[in-house]
């Protein structure tokens, strides 16, 4: 993605903090998905990162939501996540041009994939996850259904009534040439398994569960590591209240696929800071299998018929194959 916004407008929006910028790189999506754009800002001997938001989302009062969070676990010692600079009003956002934007520190390090990740970074990146989990909940905590798990009942149910075949119809001529051979392995797995991911997510519906602020979107881009360090949380946009293991079943299935005894180790880990009960480990399960039979579906449905376009063909077709990858070994009762 190149710079839609003109240099003039971001000096406009950086006009609001209490510096001035020594030098504005355009990173454009910074090979993101989420259709925000990136700044990297330099300032003295500081480096900021600067996100335009993509309209309509998040929302004024969630941004807000999202900032409070971010400034809660900080200031209860988690310094990886990206708190926002005040601008010289105090706010943590400016807005301008239809955007929101914010400005936060440049969080050092770099993302590890699946095939590079070390045992220390998997470790590391768990016990990242499970601080900012208990960090989060001193704040905001309450008991009740898991809203991730009725938001998925509700997607397979939508799909079942009409939005599938809206969907196949869509893929009979896809927008990319490559996508065609993903598109049969995806919808075989729906057909095969829907039917069984939603008696699970019933199942799960029925369970009363600890909802807290969660990040939600946790993958493997999204963790930065210095070494075998995690040195930064980024990406905050989707968080919303829901039950922690939907950001452990999404981080998981990022680092370490199906490798069990990778799982079974990130799962300890996680466990040494914050404990799950069997019902939450219930709900890991479901949230794992309901994610990774949804996921290719929501591919299919952005690309195909809501048109959406992502610059990065191959990244997308990447994520793709990873997905189809965790499809084959999808074992449900």
């Amino acid at each position: 993605m190149s710079p839609s916004k003109s240099l003039e407008e971001v000096r406009h929006v950086l006009s609001h903090y209490a510096f001035v910028a020594d030098r504005i790189e355009p990173l454009g999506g910074a090979g993101g998905f989420s259709g925000a754009e990136f700044w990297r800002v330099y300032e003295q001997d500081s480096v900021w990162c600067l996100r335009c938001w993509p309209t309509p989302h998040p929302s004024r009062d969630r941004l807000q939501f999202i900032h409070g969070v971010l400034k809660s676990v900080a200031r209860r010692g988690l310094e990886v996540v990206p708190v926002p600079l005040p601008t010289q009003k105090s706010e943590t956002f400016v807005s301008s041009g239809r955007h929101l934007w914010e400005l936060a520190r440049w969080m050092p390090g770099s993302p590890a994939s699946r095939t590079s990740l070390s045992t220390a970074q998997l470790t590391a990146a768990m016990r990242c996850l499970a601080t900012f989990h208990v960090h989060a909940a001193e704040d905001q905590q309450s008991v009740g259904t898991a809203p991730g798990i009725v938001e998925r009942s509700g997607r397979i149910r939508e799909l079942q009534g009409g939005m599938l075949l809206r969907i196949q119809e869509a893929c009979k001529l896809p927008p990319w040439p490559k996508l065609a051979s993903r598109v049969d392995p995806i919808m075989f797995a729906f057909h095969e398994h829907a039917a069984g991911v939603l008696r699970e997510l019933l199942r799960a519906e029925q369970l009363r569960a600890a909802v807290q602020p969660c990040i939600r979107d946790i993958w493997s881009d999204h963790v930065l590591f210095t070494e075998d360090e995690v040195t930064g949380l980024i990406d905050f946009g989707a968080m919303r209240l829901d039950h922690v293991t939907a950001d452990i079943a999404r981080l998981l299935g990022s680092l370490a696929s199906d490798e069990k005894e990778a799982r079974q180790a990130a799962i300890e880990t996680y466990t040494r800071t914050r404990t799950l009960s069997n019902e939450e480990q219930l709900l890991l399960k479901t949230y794992d299998e309901s994610s990774t039979l949804l996921s290719g579906m929501n591919w299919l449905q952005w690309i195909c018929l809501e048109r959406r376009q992502f610059p990065d063909h191959q990244r997308v077709l990447q994520r793709l194959d990873e997905i189809i990858q965790r499809l084959g070994s999808l074992r449900v009762a």
